[in-house]
């Protein structure tokens, strides 16, 4: 089966005049097929990104080492033009200087997340490697130009080809082009007008491990099913470690292995974004604010202090990751911000143990993990039915 992601729905960056309207950046991804020629270059391409990063994070690096300033994306710039004068980096002229120039943007940015302490995902800059699962470069919309199925590159003779499934809505600001081991894509970035639409009412959300997500309306998702592409990918994991590394039988069984993975993560996005799309004309959904990477945290303890229960803890982590719900509530979020909802995220201390209707809370009153009967009131319903009721009401109290 052959399929596409849409990569993420960048949120709304600002309105237009009557504020009826929303301007969003989406982007469009389709699968590229570049010739062998093309391959050729577009590496080469790649290659001269990659040395870029590489060698501007190295100059950060030693300032920062040497507790000097560090040069900032237009000192950085002036300096690529001064490393394609020379000789020995001449190889720097081949390629689009976009490609270089938004390399370096890309960093800029990266050290500003390294340095800023309110960024959650804070952490410092990587070099790139030339054997990295996945390659990627950008180009803006004035360099290049997309006509019916093949889109036209600079310093390419020839337009290359790709599978345009749907049509491209919007005012094209970039593309991307990218390759993940396997397969070649692209990416288009418009800046699209969204009407706002007639929202249903909202709703409470509770995700889970038996259920993937329980609805205040009764409704459940059921979790994704993995069990197929899990079988596949032990045997093929087998495989590999019975197999002399480095061998061509080697490489062939580690070929499957990425191949399994690619195909895990398609269907989890395709589930994912078919499921977020079907709530996304909610006026609001209220779902916990869940702490995802604390909740999988391994149980194995130290060695002075052994953990307990760390087989079900890794089953249970392993069920976690696998149903990806931050990045189902990332999907919600802007879905719902297109069309004029929002996504409201609320404490989920308790809310397993509290009643929907007198909102006693007990640990007796779930008695078991699908039944839910109250000790106070006697109100009795689905465990979780009851939890996403409680999100519900504690996101009216809060915002309502």
């Amino acid at each position: 089966m052959q399929f596409v992601i849409n990569l993420k729905l960048i949120r709304a960056i600002e309105y237009n005049r009557n504020m009826k309207d929303k301007i969003f950046h989406r982007a469009y991804k389709f699968k590229l097929e570049p010739t062998s020629e093309q391959i050729v270059i577009l590496e080469e391409w790649f290659g001269a990104r990659r040395f870029v990063w590489n060698k501007a994070l190295a100059l950060v690096l030693t300032r920062l080492e040497n507790k000097y300033l560090v040069p900032r994306y237009n000192e950085l710039n002036k300096m690529l033009t001064l490393w394609k004068k020379t000789e020995e980096l001449s190889f720097l002229k081949k390629p689009p200087k976009d490609i270089m120039q938004f390399s370096l943007i890309d960093l800029d940015k990266a050290i500003n997340d390294w340095f800023n302490k309110n960024q959650p995902n804070k952490r410092k800059p990587k070099f790139k490697r030339k054997h990295d699962s996945f390659q990627s470069l950008r180009l803006p919309s004035t360099v290049f130009k997309i006509r019916n199925n093949f889109i036209n590159l600079p310093k390419l003779r020839e337009a290359v080809k790709f599978r345009r499934h749907r049509k491209v809505k919007g005012d094209i600001k970039n593309v991307t082009i990218s390759f993940n081991g396997s397969s070649w894509f692209i990416s288009i970035m418009c800046e699209v007008v969204i009407n706002k639409k007639e929202l249903k009412e909202g709703k409470g959300l509770d995700v889970g491990v038996v259920k993937f997500a329980t609805l205040s309306d009764g409704n459940f998702i059921e979790p994704i099913n993995f069990k197929k592409q899990l079988r596949k990918l032990e045997h093929y994991q087998k495989m590999v470690s019975r197999r002399t590394k480095g061998s061509n039988r080697w490489l062939k069984a580690k070929a499957k292995v990425s191949k399994t993975y690619r195909s895990i993560s398609n269907k989890r996005y395709d589930y994912l974004h078919k499921e977020s799309t079907k709530l996304a004309d909610s006026k609001f959904l209220i779902v916990e604010n869940l702490k995802i990477k604390n909740m999988s945290k391994s149980a194995k303890g130290t060695i002075e202090e052994h953990g307990k229960k760390v087989k079900q803890k890794s089953g249970l982590n392993k069920s976690i990751l696998q149903q990806a719900w931050g990045i189902f509530f990332e999907m919600l979020e802007y879905k719902l911000e297109q069309n004029g909802g929002k996504l409201i995220k609320v404490s989920p201390i308790n809310s397993s143990n509290e009643c929907s209707v007198c909102h006693y809370i007990d640990k007796e009153n779930r008695e078991t993990q699908s039944k839910f009967v109250c000790k106070s009131c006697g109100h009795e319903e689905n465990a979780d039915i009851n939890a996403s009721k409680v999100l519900l009401s504690r996101g009216l109290r809060e915002y309502g």
